[in-house]
């Protein structure tokens, strides 16, 4: 009973207010009107014919000149029920019914007449239209019934009253037609009534707290005894049994115009500098700028949030932030490009990081869906400006070895996906991977002299040090040295006579050692054992 109060305080505060001319419907005159045509087009009965007239002063009732402002006292107007139409239905949407209280499953262009209700659930919307083409976007978790809903013949002039139980509803409510065009919405701690805006409501069951929002226009609320103007850019808080209190600035729209323009991964991640006094934020997704199809209605604790992406499109992306008191404020709103797809493919091998030499790498990656060709790029950068490869790849099994090894140093490479209409997608992450550079080939020489072996090789590019191996075998199984030197020599004194086999290569700073030389042969000459000597110098002694 303490919402029909308010309404009936509410209207009877406004109606007690304005002067007795402003509850007239002015009417200015077309060609063909007279006072019969008239009088059966707008007014309650025939009857009415003589006291229009006598309003008026009209001295022909027969003729009445074309632009004659007529006034018409609203109460003669007539007045018949309306409708209004669910235009969107996004999730779990039921439609309650004033009749019997059935639920049913709501669907796009079920009607809603008087005593009907609205009940969203979690992660769902739904968008209103009445009869004078004001919109009520219902957020998710709400609870709402059409109170009344009626018209004034064909004037254009529309009375709506709603009463909100629980949850969210964004409104655009058309400019009024006339002074009898009314837009309420009843809450157990407030009454909202509005005749042409741009507003929000909510209310707390849990709290008991309502509270109004307003972007564009005004908003006369009425609480407990008292009665408060919201204009544009305020809201105001109403708790149950408690007058009202004045209202307050809502929070400054965020700063988008750091957010990018496009988008093209399946994670949308965006972020934007905090509001001053901001605790929480909201964020909604609207595909194609249309404002009747709430698509995302995140509340987030921090300025930054992260969406699957929906399809492919343009959206408009909506932030608000929300004070401690549970006021959200003005909107700040960017259009977002998403194009993530066809979906980019993961990367698979070689590793992160991986380090690679002496042949041409191969990369391989996954095939998303029916994909057969790949955009596959390879760059000097980061930013993928200086590009070595750019090039439409089609993987063997997914694997796709490059035509040439690239020269020493760090590349980074990604793949975008090309479907079979010639659409290429976003490029995957980029994954990075050295080449390097392998020691030059050398040439190695051996002498012996005086008994000691010495052997010798070239220095080569891109080395740090030399691996040198002397064996017995030619397949280098029975080593007799394997030493490391930073010289490009070695000296092998004490080495029995016999046939060897020795080889060099270089090794270069990071550890990539390059191509042996090729194997040579050497021959030390074996020494005659002592007793031939003493048999040599014998003659000698005898002398």
């Amino acid at each position: 009973m303490h919402w029909l109060l308010a309404a009936i305080l509410l209207v009877a505060g406004m109606l007690s207010s304005a002067p007795a001319a402003a509850q007239d419907w002015i009417y200015s005159a077309r060609p063909g009107d007279n006072i019969w045509n008239l009088t059966e087009r707008h007014l309650k009965g025939l009857q009415y014919w003589k006291r229009l007239k006598a309003y008026n002063k009209l001295p022909n009732p027969d003729y009445i000149v074309p632009g004659t402002r007529l006034r018409i006292p609203i109460r003669w107007l007539k007045v018949q029920p309306t409708s209004a139409r669910l235009i969107v239905v996004q999730g779990q949407v039921q439609r309650v019914t004033g009749e019997d209280g059935a639920l049913i499953v709501a669907a796009r262009g079920d009607e809603l007449r008087s005593g009907d209700g609205i009940r969203t659930g979690a992660q769902s919307s739904a968008t209103v239209e009445f009869a004078d083409r004001s919109r009520l976007l219902v957020h998710a978790e709400t609870d709402l019934t059409m109170d009344s809903m009626s018209a004034y013949g064909t004037t254009g002039m529309v009375d709506t009253s709603m009463r909100l139980h629980s949850g969210r509803v964004e409104n655009e409510v058309e400019p009024a037609a006339g002074e009898a065009s009314r837009y309420r919405i009843i809450t157990p701690s407030a009454v909202v009534a509005v005749r042409g805006t741009s507003f929000r409501s909510a209310f707390d069951e849990g709290t008991g707290v309502a509270f109004g929002e307003v972007a564009e226009g005004a908003l006369a609320v009425t609480g407990t005894g008292n009665e408060q103007r919201v204009p544009a850019g305020f809201g105001i808080r109403a708790e149950r049994g408690r007058a009202l209190q004045p209202p307050v600035p809502l929070l400054p729209a965020p700063d988008l115009s750091g957010l990018p323009a496009q988008v093209r991964e399946l994670i949308v991640a965006l972020a934007w500098p905090a509001v001053a006094d901001a605790v929480k934020y909201r964020v909604q997704l609207y595909p194609g700028g249309d404002l009747t199809q709430l698509l995302r209605d995140l509340e987030v604790d921090s300025p930054s949030v992260e969406l699957d992406a929906p399809p492919d499109g343009e959206y408009l992306l909506r932030v608000r932030g929300i004070s401690s008191e549970g006021l959200e404020g003005l909107n700040a709103q960017r259009t977002l490009v998403l194009d993530a797809r066809p979906v980019p493919p993961t990367l698979l091998g070689p590793p992160a990081e991986a380090r690679m030499a002496g042949e041409p790498p191969e990369l391989w990656w996954s095939i998303p869906g029916d994909i057969e060709q790949f955009q596959l790029q390879l760059a000097r950068d980061t930013a993928f400006s200086d590009r070595v490869v750019d090039e439409r790849a089609v993987p063997d099994g997914g694997r796709y070895r490059l035509a040439e090894e690239p020269a020493p140093g760090t590349y980074h490479w990604r793949v975008a996906s090309i479907s079979a209409q010639g659409e290429q997608g976003p490029f995957s992450p980029p994954r990075g991977f050295t080449i390097q550079a392998v020691p030059d080939a050398t040439t190695a020489s051996g002498s012996v002299a005086d008994g000691e072996v010495a052997i010798a090789w070239g220095r080569a590019a891109n080395t740090e040090r030399y691996e040198f191996q002397l064996a017995e075998d030619e397949a280098f199984t029975e080593l007799v040295i394997n030493e490391t030197l930073t010289e490009t020599q070695i000296a092998l004194p004490g080495i029995e006579g016999g046939l060897y086999f020795f080889r060099v290569r270089g090794v270069s700073a990071e550890g990539v050692a390059g191509a042996y030389t090729p194997v040579n042969r050497l021959e030390v000459p074996l020494e005659p054992p002592s007793s031939v000597w003493l048999l040599l110098l014998a003659p000698l002694l005898l002398l």
